[in-house]
């Protein structure tokens, strides 16, 4: 279990991750900033740029892995004890998700 001041640093890893990631599936954000933060879990809002619109993102750990959740999905994305590769990975394979539901949107 990590702390606060953990879970608020690998939030704010995350919340970088996530705003290159959005911007590489071409979806600029103005602002990417982290809510609701507890130990082991997180909420990440972006705003987009172009039309003002907000996105929360939930997130949570659980044994040293970092999941994407929402309504229709519990997505394990990377291990959070790996510091080192955490923002290029993270950031990989939340493009990589946001790719996959772009493209089962337009089939």
């Amino acid at each position: 279990m990590n702390t606060i001041i953990e879970t608020l640093i690998i939030a704010k890893k995350v919340s970088q991750s996530l705003a290159k990631a959005l911007e590489l599936n071409g979806d600029k954000t103005s602002s990417v900033e982290v809510k609701n933060a507890e130990v082991n879990s997180f909420e990440i809002s972006a705003t987009y740029e172009n039309n003002d619109w907000e996105d929360e993102f939930s997130f949570y750990i659980k044994d040293n892995k970092l999941h994407l959740i929402d309504f229709t999905f519990d997505k394990i994305l990377v291990d959070v004890t790996e510091q080192d590769s955490l923002y290029g990975l993270l950031c990989s394979t939340l493009l990589l998700h946001f790719t996959k539901r772009k493209l089962a949107k337009h089939s």
